[in-house]
């Protein structure tokens, strides 16, 4: 029996400047620095653009769930319209990869091999807007508010996923506007 393989991308806004904070223990926090771009990525499923080639990549992961040893890296680029992740899931397997949702906010794709995204703009640590990606590029999302309110009917006007597989990875090029985050960097 094959685990459900997923990648796990926690975000949070930094006053000081745009940073990604991804998940690991209390007493360690990694910060990777979104860097900024004239020329926006085309999102087609492939990390070839330029900038990305200029973006450092993140792989120090902290697996909060089960055991994933796999290596995932995420790469993250902004511009005036919004935030731009490129998350590598490297997969000894990619014809095992489960993906059957192709809807947005279809149903469980959470069961999917996907990609869990938690933007929180706030800096709260619990109000947080969630994205799931699986390898087909279906998205489903969700913003909580606070951790007595979930508002499971929110989507995002502008988000958009594309997908692709390199020979030893799948990968998900994301965006979402500075409007559905409700913030601008600065």
């Amino acid at each position: 029996m094959r685990l459900k393989r997923w990648s796990f991308v926690s975000l949070i806004w930094l006053s000081a400047g745009l940073g990604v904070s991804l998940a690991g223990p209390l007493q360690e926090l990694s910060v990777l620095f979104a860097m900024k771009v004239d020329q926006a990525p085309v999102l087609d499923g492939k990390l070839d653009d330029a900038c990305w080639a200029k973006a450092p990549e993140y792989t120090r992961y902290r697996h909060r769930r089960g055991n994933n040893p796999q290596k995932s890296g995420l790469k993250a680029l902004w511009d005036d319209k919004g935030l731009y992740l490129g998350i590598i899931n490297y997969e000894k397997d990619l014809a095992a990869l489960k993906a059957e949702v192709r809807l947005r906010d279809g149903e469980k794709i959470w069961a999917d091999d996907s990609a869990e995204i938690y933007i929180d703009p706030t800096t709260t640590g619990y109000s947080f807007y969630r994205f799931d990606v699986n390898s087909l590029g279906a998205i489903h999302d969700y913003w909580r508010t606070d951790p007595g309110f979930t508002d499971w009917g929110w989507s995002a006007s502008l988000v958009n996923a594309a997908c692709g597989k390199t020979k030893d990875a799948w990968v998900i090029e994301f965006f979402i506007s500075w409007a559905d985050l409700k913030k601008t960097p600065n």
